[in-house]
């Protein structure tokens, strides 16, 4: 986990103040094969989509909180170096709202993606999707599913100890 030292709590709050509450980050991500002609999802593309999408609601957006790059969306989008860095300003609180074409621009894995939307609810960020992507929807269906894992463990848990009591009364 990603600890603020002093020295950076005082830089963030005084980022935080220049740029104002209200503010917006916008992540494209594309695979090296889509940047280079497959589906019309380059970087630029993304980044103009989110930019009018925030225009349209009237959200300030600062060029120092456009991240983007190329990489896979399967592996955890903190092992991509832009993406670590919006991670970072996410933490030191110095956005709100992060604007992105559609989810699995965050990341092709559920997981991933369940795990990030929590961190970033936690750090007080909204994420938004251009294409009206639910992130909300994806985080309480990923809580329902660890809900009902929960359950199946309690119930394995107990069919065990039920097998055990049984063992002994046996012997």
């Amino acid at each position: 986990m990603y600890k603020i030292n002093p020295k950076e709590a005082q830089e963030a709050r005084h980022s935080f103040e220049q740029v104002g509450a209200g503010s917006v980050a916008i992540y494209a991500r594309t695979a090296l094969s889509q940047e280079l002609g497959g589906e019309n999802f380059g970087l630029a593309e993304q980044i103009e989509r989110c930019k009018q999408y925030c225009q349209e609601r009237g959200y300030t957006i600062d060029e120092r909180y456009i991240y983007s790059e190329s990489g896979s969306g399967s592996v955890d989008p903190r092992s991509h170096p832009r993406f670590a860095s919006l991670h970072g300003a996410a933490q030191r609180h110095e956005f709100d709202i992060l604007v992105l074409v559609s989810l699995d621009r965050l990341s092709r894995n559920q997981a991933h993606s369940a795990a990030l939307l929590d961190e970033f609810a936690q750090c007080g960020v909204t994420v938004e999707c251009v294409d009206g992507d639910t992130a909300e929807l994806l985080l309480e269906i990923k809580q329902c599913a660890a809900a009902m894992e929960r359950a199946r463990i309690a119930s394995r848990a107990a069919h065990g100890r039920t097998a055990r009591k049984a063992k002994r009364v046996q012997q």
